[in-house]
């Protein structure tokens, strides 16, 4: 969803950071009547025994299910049951600040009402970055670690792998990313004290341009926008990647050992062309410091395959170089960055 920079910023809820919008978990300010209130069609049980309200929207669910997989959640309960100051049809009534669709995403995988909601391998089933982001916040607010490590898992598979040969291998991710969701995903690293997550998470951010500013705008209309400080760090980083794409070119197109080309150094001229060419057209958009050149490599006309070897083997490997470096480039300390591992480091 680009933006001009002369277009107005959107009109919508800003949230700056995901502590700020965990409020209070009882009752809102704000007066309501029941008599008002919409039964959500999925959740909505005639034998369940309590009622979730959120933004306006009644869950009407099984205390004890929900109580077994959260001490937030059978704390509120205990609370609601003994001062019972709202009923409806029998049931105390549990006022919630959350976001309705977020609330849902986290209710299909505790109370699942079809096999879809379970989360399988499946490469059919395909869920929304918006739907991993609410049943992560959701489930660091109310405690419920196994799901909240099984959707950061989910991540970690692939869009925000710290492992460099999983990252440019195929992707067999179930999760729909757009860039401007990384911002979602540095927040959720933050919040959940994620710090492998960060790295490929504020990467991504640095190439949003306008967007890095104008926010995620999630589908509850409120607005996920970056802290200050990582802005910052994003603005900083994009200068030094651009550098780094600079360096990438000029050691990808350098001169070729005679020994390596199988056409005795006539391949000399075109790699020369080609280092020509590469650092003196107009940067493109699409071309980011970890952009694997290997692709566009395999159509060129002209090359032995000895220095096309040398030209895929120059590519992963300053690739790698730059990998290894985000942490540094992004001013952040990750442990066990670069490495095959399912371990949190720590950042600053």
């Amino acid at each position: 969803m680009s933006s001009s920079d002369t277009s107005p910023r959107p009109s919508k809820r800003a949230r700056h950071s995901l502590d700020q919008g965990s409020s209070p978990l009882h009752a809102s300010s704000s007066p309501f009547s029941l008599t008002n209130l919409k039964h959500h069609p999925e959740f909505w049980f005639d034998d369940g025994n309590i009622v979730l309200v959120a933004q306006h929207t009644g869950f009407r669910i099984y205390r004890g299910l929900l109580a077994a997989q959260s001490t937030v959640f059978a704390d509120m309960f205990a609370s609601a049951t003994s001062a019972a100051n709202e009923v409806l049809e029998g049931c105390p009534v549990v006022h919630l600040t959350d976001p309705e669709d977020d609330l849902v995403y986290l209710l299909r995988i505790l109370l699942p009402t079809s096999p879809t909601c379970y989360r399988t391998p499946d490469p059919e089933i395909i869920h929304s970055f918006d739907e991993i982001f609410g049943v992560v916040r959701l489930a660091h607010k109310y405690h419920i670690q196994p799901i909240e490590d099984q959707e950061l898992r989910s991540l970690q598979e692939y869009w925000l792998t710290s492992d460099f040969d999983v990252f440019f291998g195929p992707s067999k991710s179930h999760i729909d990313m757009e860039p401007v969701h990384y911002i979602g995903a540095v927040n959720l690293a933050r919040l959940t004290d994620t710090p492998l997550m960060l790295p490929l998470a504020l990467y991504q951010c640095c190439y949003l341009g306008s967007e890095l500013l104008d926010g995620w705008i999630r589908e509850d209309d409120t607005v996920e926008y970056l802290s200050p400080e990582d802005v910052r760090r994003c603005f900083d980083a994009r200068i030094a990647l651009t550098c780094q794409e600079s360096f990438l070119v000029s050691r990808l197109f350098d001169v070729i050992h005679p020994q390596r080309c199988k056409a005795r150094g006539r391949c000399a001229p075109i790699v020369a062309a080609l280092s020509y060419t590469s650092m003196r057209e107009q940067p493109s958009p699409v071309v980011h410091a970890l952009w694997e050149w290997s692709p566009t490599l395999v159509g060129l006309q002209g090359l032995c395959e000895g220095c096309v070897q040398v030209l895929h083997e120059r590519d992963k490997e300053q690739r790698r170089r730059i990998w290894d470096a985000l942490p540094r480039i992004l001013g952040i300390t990750v442990e066990g960055w670069g490495k095959p591992s399912e371990g949190a480091g720590n950042a600053a």
